[in-house]
């Protein structure tokens, strides 16, 4: 779940034409805002009944985040390349 989240945000920050956003901050600003819903999500998570939070299952978002980033990232330079 967390990587097609990490791909539609990265692809969110996709700036028009005139406006050009800086890669490593397209990327930064990703990975920050996904892995932070992540937590987010697992604070939350705490305070309903029968759920607990899970430091394993936030590491496993944040992979997930970083993964998608990256491979986003990699067919992006693909792209620019042809």
């Amino acid at each position: 779940m967390f990587f097609v989240l990490g791909v539609l945000v990265f692809r969110a920050f996709e700036s028009s034409k005139q406006e050009q956003m800086k890669l490593w901050k397209r990327i930064a600003l990703s990975s920050l805002f996904t892995i932070s819903y992540g937590v987010i999500d697992e604070v939350h998570q705490s305070f309903v009944p029968g759920r607990h939070l899970d430091k394993y299952d936030m590491v496993a978002d944040a992979i997930g985040a970083i993964a998608a980033v990256g491979i986003s990232y990699f067919f992006l330079r693909r792209r620019l390349k042809d």
